[in-house]
């Protein structure tokens, strides 16, 4: 019976696929967005240039990434390798979720206690995010045995 319920919880070939895609593009757009809310904050040029820098890097980044797994195929012998980035992924969300809480919290306490707040909270929000997401993309890398950047099969210590 145990068997019978769990086989109707297993996705089928490409959902969790479909899962990581979405949740990827979910995850940098609101990345960007966070970026996009902070240079409203700011009138300066130099601040509005980082900003701008941020927003088009990453979004690049962020495009790429998506074309490259929608290059890769899921299928039985790849179906835990999907799984596994699915969590990972899930796990970069609580960086994000800290990030908002804590800048929504600083916003409503106010003064030079809730601006405090509202950094700490953004800048520890997103260490999380970049620590979780360099461990997704590197398992990307060696699950798949894909290069994101760079040139496939060209040696890492070669002094170029």
């Amino acid at each position: 019976m145990k068997k019978k319920i769990l086989s109707r919880f297993k996705p089928v070939y490409g959902a969790t696929r479909r899962g990581v895609i979405m949740l990827w593009c979910f995850s940098s757009s609101l990345f960007l967005y966070y970026f996009a809310v902070a240079s409203s904050v700011g009138s300066s040029l130099y601040f509005g240039y980082l900003n701008f820098i941020a927003l088009l890097f990453g979004g690049s980044i962020s495009y790429h990434v998506v074309v490259e797994l929608l290059k890769i195929n899921q299928n039985e012998s790849n179906e835990e390798s999907w799984r596994l980035i699915l969590k990972q992924l899930t796990i970069l969300q609580a960086g994000y979720i800290f990030a908002a809480v804590s800048i929504y919290s600083g916003v409503k306490l106010g003064e030079i206690e809730g601006f405090l707040l509202a950094m700490v909270g953004m800048v520890s929000g997103y260490f999380w995010v970049m620590h979780f997401l360099v461990r997704a993309m590197r398992q990307m890398e060696s699950l798949f045995g894909i290069k994101w950047f760079g040139v496939e099969g060209q040696d890492k210590t070669s002094d170029d």
